[in-house]
């Protein structure tokens, strides 16, 4: 019965950052798929869920902005796509997020790498949720 309730919930990476704003991406997990008429479109859709946090450039040095990492989330092909790819050495990085034209949808959400991240493999404080995927 909660299945549903608990795919959607959670952060959505919109609401936590702006387009084009950086933050640090420490790591990503599958965190379900939902099925068709769970998103009420023609296909399933996969959630990746994100652990990251917010940072600045300074001069040149990308530096995170406070102790505490967050967990978000999006239902982005091409983001989830990212993840099948991804290795342990392509963590931490720092990126942003971005909505681009397709040629079979409006629009999709995917992530622009914008240089390494030289700090901590993770945030000093992981929230708690991060372990649950």
């Amino acid at each position: 019965m909660w299945e549903r309730s608990k795919l959607l919930g959670g952060t959505r990476m919109g609401d936590a950052y702006e387009p084009g704003t950086p933050f640090i991406l420490y790591g990503m997990k599958n965190g379900g798929t939902l099925t068709p008429d769970m998103t009420g479109g023609d296909n399933p859709a996969e959630k990746t869920v994100l652990l990251t946090q917010e940072c600045t450039d300074d001069g040149g040095v990308w530096v995170a902005i406070g102790d505490d990492g967050q967990v978000v989330d999006t239902l982005s092909g091409p983001i989830a796509a990212m993840l099948a790819e991804a290795e342990p050495s392509d963590f931490p990085a720092v990126v942003s997020w971005a909505s681009v034209p397709t040629k079979t949808r409006d629009k999709a959400t995917v992530l622009n790498y914008l240089g390494a991240y030289d700090g901590p493999s993770e945030p000093e404080n992981v929230p708690p949720e991060w372990g649950s995927y």
